[in-house]
């Protein structure tokens, strides 16, 4: 429920939470080539369900990807005044989030690794199962935010390549003439009786 604190949810119901990241990673994995486009675009969509369900129960300091709402794009660095400016802005801004969330996933992985085996053995007492699920959620939204920037920049490709020209052999290219060989020689008597 959107009303709920995340201390009201149950610990054992924390990795539902999961559910639309999960199903945006199995999305991906449809290999279907003449529906590409529509696996990539549910995918985002439950990425992004994910992202703002952790975005309201306050998981994770993040900022949802551009064009997803209007509030955050007005808060964005690319609103201002200058033209050539902003894009250099974003991208330095851009980088350091992904060192950031890659130094953050692997610490993840790392702390996630060490409590798996209690977890699973069912040893854990109920601080520790909420801690991990909460872990997996954090490292989940790093995933998230990294597959929905690749998805947007494979979108991009695709509709890129949908609104070009289809030619039956693909781009053209003028026809070059074939080029005589040549042998090196260490001497003109070599070169001149054909040895090499």
């Amino acid at each position: 429920s959107e009303n709920e604190e995340l201390e009201e949810i149950a610990s054992a119901d924390l990795k539902f939470m999961l559910l639309p990241a999960l199903l945006g990673a199995m999305t991906l994995k449809q290999v279907d080539l003449s529906r590409r486009r529509e696996h990539l675009e549910s995918a985002r969509e439950h990425f992004l369900r994910f992202l703002k369900l952790c975005k309201n129960y306050g998981l994770g300091s993040f900022q949802l990807p551009p064009g997803t709402s209007g509030e955050e794009e007005a808060r964005s660095p690319s609103a201002s005044r200058d033209p050539a400016q902003p894009n250099l802005v974003a991208m330095a801004m851009s980088r350091t989030a992904k060192i950031e969330r890659y130094k953050q996933k692997k610490e993840l992985e790392n702390k996630l690794a060490c409590m798996s085996s209690s977890v699973e053995s069912r040893t854990a007492d109920e601080d520790q199962i909420r801690e991990f699920y909460i872990l997996q959620i954090q490292k989940w939204i790093s995933t998230s935010l990294e597959e929905i920037e690749s998805i947007d920049q494979e979108l991009v490709i695709l509709k890129s390549r949908d609104a070009a020209p289809a030619g039956p052999c693909g781009p053209s290219r003028p026809a070059r003439t074939p080029v005589k060989p040549f042998i090196l020689t260490r001497n003109a008597a070599q070169a001149r009786y054909g040895l090499g």
